[in-house]
């Protein structure tokens, strides 16, 4: 009997010790990390800086602020360019999340954020191969060379074909900007690896601020990438899904609508599959599921 009383405190304090649902309520984990690929979480965070333009993506607008970010065009030259398009500059927004306010507020900081992450979102945009098609006429299969023929020769037939030049051009820029995404998102996931314990959202904002202060370092980077005028293209396939080719100079890139970007140099894993430049960085993320705090159960 006396060894059962002994017992008895004990074996309470050890159930006041247990924070069992119903009873004390649930509390998050002293260490409730999880280690994620950083790559994924770069990517969307880097992607959602892309530019809209009264919610759209407009190509012409997009190159229109890269210029002028980039000091290629000067405001008046601008505003006269958004005057062609039927916008009147003086009547944009200068305060605004949409991307017409960079047009005219003198942000070169966000323009040039803007401008990079549009460049480095069209890496995993795929190409519409209708816009890489050109038409040539051809001479009926049919047709005579004497010239008594010739008065009466078939008129030429209209015949569509890839335009091989708009393609290796396309190609080049494509393979520039999945290099440049490379390199900085490395350089991104680095710093970020070295932060452990952040919520995602952190992660996603800090991921964000390090890409503005990267983006004119990204736009020279991508034009030191673009390939020489030598180099190789081998266009292995081009649908509305999937876009993959090959280079004389060891990489091989593709992109398709359902597994994203994969590049490769030289046979080694460059970007995708959470992998860059060949490192697997990852985030020990704090808070994942964020669960909450349960003062009082019911």
């Amino acid at each position: 009997m006396k060894l059962k009383l002994v017992a008895l405190p004990a074996l309470l304090a050890v159930l006041a010790g247990c924070e069992q649902p119903g009873f004390s309520g649930m509390r998050p984990a002293a260490n409730n990390r999880v280690g994620v690929p950083a790559l994924s979480l770069v990517q969307e965070a880097v992607r959602s800086l892309a530019p809209t333009f009264s919610g759209k993506r407009i190509p012409l607008l997009e190159n229109q602020l890269c210029a002028l970010a980039q000091g290629q065009i000067t405001a008046a030259q601008n505003a006269a360019q958004l005057a062609k398009l039927g916008v009147d500059a003086s009547r944009l927004p200068r305060r605004s999340t949409d991307a017409l306010a960079l047009l005219v507020n003198g942000d070169r900081a966000g323009q040039l954020t803007a401008c990079a992450a549009a460049q480095a979102d069209a890496a995993f945009l795929l190409p519409n191969p209708a816009e890489l098609m050109r038409t040539v006429s051809v001479a009926p299969a049919d047709a005579k060379t004497d010239a008594k023929a010739d008065a009466k020769a078939k008129p030429a037939e209209a015949r569509r074909e890839i335009d091989q030049q708009a393609v290796n051009q396309m190609l080049s820029v494509k393979l520039s900007q999945g290099r440049a995404n490379a390199e900085v998102f490395a350089v991104i996931a680095s710093r970020l690896s070295a932060l452990p314990g952040l919520t995602e959202a952190d992660y996603r904002a800090r991921a964000q601020a390090l890409f503005g202060e990267l983006a004119p370092a990204y736009l020279a980077r991508q034009q030191q990438l673009r390939p020489a005028s030598g180099t190789h293209f081998q266009l292995d396939q081009l649908d509305a899904n999937q876009l993959a080719f090959r280079t004389d100079t060891g990489f091989r890139y593709q992109l398709s609508s359902s597994d994203g970007l994969s590049l490769r140099n030289y046979g080694q894993l460059w970007y995708g599959k959470g992998i860059l430049l060949g490192a697997n960085y990852r985030l020990q993320v704090d808070n994942l599921l964020q669960v909450g705090q349960v003062d009082d159960v019911r």
